[in-house]
């Protein structure tokens, strides 16, 4: 095997560097969070990355971005900004986490029983988000990683609501199934998951 460094005549201090320097950057962005009031920060940085994330995830699957989105190993999950790469879907998970977060609390915490129909309804919009996000995840950016991962977000969240048992267990039948569809649509997946089956 050949080192990454060496294949493309990187310095033997490259990854390292990076590694420094997002780190710091990280640290950095952690506490200038700290330092915000969460009733006046988290609503306008959550509802801009959510909506920014979504709209940009959009456009990559469209003549506006798609040029700017290399295709790499079948999949385009990289907008290059010519100094570097940026992968959207990881700034949409933290504004999906809010909003899925904000409008839960809205929507899903009530004194009163619902029926099946009415926490449905309760629960379009949300199934509505989890199913474009899926689509454009799965099918333009081929990443069925991302799209379980997203998945999993929404029902642990969903865990802490007042939602019945029921809805709960239709909603994760329905999200196996769609996984399912999603692993089978490549047989690179499939391959995957039998590698990983026969090395347990």
């Amino acid at each position: 095997p050949i080192f990454i460094e060496l294949k493309y005549g990187y310095s033997e201090y490259h990854f390292f560097i990076r590694f420094i320097i997002f780190s710091l950057l990280g640290l950095l962005i952690m506490y200038s969070l700290s330092q915000c009031n969460p009733k006046k920060c988290f609503k306008p940085i959550g509802g801009t990355l959510f909506v920014a994330g979504f709209l940009v995830i959009f456009l990559m699957a469209t003549p506006i971005l798609s040029p700017f989105c290399p295709t790499i190993k079948g999949a385009k999950r990289w907008i290059d900004l010519g100094f570097s790469r940026v992968s959207p879907i990881e700034f949409f998970k933290i504004g999906l986490i809010y909003f899925f977060s904000w409008g839960f609390s809205v929507k899903l915490f009530s004194k009163h029983s619902r029926t099946f129909k009415e926490e449905l309804k309760d629960l379009t919009i949300f199934l509505v988000v989890l199913g474009i996000t899926a689509f454009f995840v799965i099918f333009n950016q081929s990443d069925l990683g991302e799209t379980l991962l997203i998945f999993i977000i929404f029902f642990i969240m969903l865990i802490f609501t007042q939602v019945s048992l029921k809805t709960f267990r239709i909603l994760i039948v329905i999200g196996i199934g769609i996984a399912t569809l999603g692993l089978l649509l490549k047989s690179y997946r499939v391959g995957r998951l039998k590698d990983f089956l026969y090395n347990l």
